[in-house]
């Protein structure tokens, strides 16, 4: 894999240097995830950002593949950044729905990928703000328009304004 394989998947990369791409791409592992695997598990520790470089993956709500889907994710998008940036618990089942690559950053490495290209992280953490900034609008969106109907919309709905409460530090506010 080149840098400018990272550029054409992930476009946000676009402005990073070479040299910083080079450095990144020693710094990550490359993992073939076949069809129906697990890459993330409920009640397991989850540290790791995955680039989705080819393939498609679902994300589930509850920790058997039934639960509700939260969404899924294909080339050029990422999983995985919140334990990445702040590693803890996975709450969430996550499985390949065919044959993937993706491309694997532990918290450890990210944080040692810090000092030695502060350039190319603070494009990252950029990129991965946007998205989770994004991706709290849309839940607020969701929640606010009362959007569930079926039992399992009402599911995802009750889940989705809790996780945006923790989001927005309510809950902890409120003694909750």
């Amino acid at each position: 894999m080149e840098p400018e394989d990272l550029k054409q998947r992930f476009p946000g990369l676009q402005g990073v240097a070479q040299e910083d791409l080079k450095i990144l791409l020693d710094t990550v592992k490359v993992t073939e995830i076949p069809a129906d695997a697990t890459i993330i598990a409920p009640g397991t520790k989850s540290d790791t950002l995955y680039l989705i470089y080819n393939g498609l993956v679902r994300v589930n709500l509850e920790s058997d593949e039934v639960g509700p889907i939260l969404g899924e994710f294909g080339s050029g998008q990422w999983i995985g950044e919140m334990g990445m940036i702040q590693p803890d618990i996975a709450l969430a089942r996550v499985t390949a729905i065919e044959d993937s690559t993706v491309i694997e950053l532990s918290h450890a490495d990210f944080m040692a990928l810090r000092r030695r290209c502060p350039t190319l992280t603070s494009v990252l953490l950029q990129i991965l703000s946007a998205d989770l900034t994004e991706r709290l609008r849309s839940t607020m969106q969701f929640v606010d328009s009362g959007g569930a109907k079926s039992q399992e919309e009402e599911t995802k709905h009750a889940w989705l304004i809790e996780a945006a409460k923790r989001l927005m530090g309510i809950a902890a506010r409120a003694g909750a």
